[in-house]
């Protein structure tokens, strides 16, 4: 009423994707194919806007309840998203500077890399889906430059002995969704979630 701003924003009832599978376990691969695919749609429109997420992780996928008692996976926090308009990248971090979480972190960002596309946020899903099944990391390490280390280096490892009884097929798809360069991975958020669908 007195003419100052402000921020309205929604409110959502629920829990954060990691905040269930610590209260409850592993998902079930339905659960987890259903929460991949909403997660998926959500960043299709955010690289369609030219929104580069970088910071995809289990406490940033949000399980709403909606009014009718449907739930439906959120993205949360774009605090350091990178924005690429007309050409030139727009962000609130310079050059060689590790920004996210570096246990969902892709190789490129683990390095601080400038080439920062959409393909870093598909391998970011593909991490949260190996948590959200096994409910543990792909890679560890005792100190931050280890995990680095490996995530740049190491092979990626078998979601499927992580976790028996998936389909096969659930490995080579998680090898592409995770794989270290990024042109060998999926071109779009689409194209993963459709993969997923179908290795399930």
């Amino acid at each position: 009423d007195d003419g100052g701003p402000y921020l309205g924003r929604q409110y959502l009832t629920g829990e954060s994707l990691e905040a269930r599978v610590e209260r409850q376990g592993p998902r079930s691969l339905e659960q987890a194919v259903q929460v991949g695919g909403q997660v998926a749609r959500g960043l299709a429109r955010a690289h369609a806007q030219g929104i580069v997420h970088r910071d995809l992780k289990p406490a940033n996928v949000f399980l709403a309840q909606t009014e009718d008692g449907e739930e439906v996976a959120k993205i949360l926090d774009f605090g350091i998203a990178k924005v690429q308009r007309q050409g030139a990248p727009v962000s609130a971090t310079a050059t060689g500077a590790v920004v996210g979480t570096p246990l969902f972190m892709s190789p490129e960002q683990a390095r601080g890399s400038k080439q920062v596309d959409p393909r870093s946020d598909l391998y970011s899903l593909g991490m949260v889906a190996y948590w959200a099944l096994t409910g543990r990391y792909a890679f560890g390490g005792d100190a931050l430059g280890e995990l680095i280390i490996s995530i740049c280096t190491q092979p990626r490892p078998s979601l499927v002995a992580a976790r028996p009884g998936l389909p096969a097929a659930l490995d080579a798809w998680f090898a592409r969704a995770c794989a270290l360069e990024p042109a060998a991975r999926f071109a779009s958020a689409d194209a993963l979630v459709d993969a997923l669908v179908e290795a399930s």
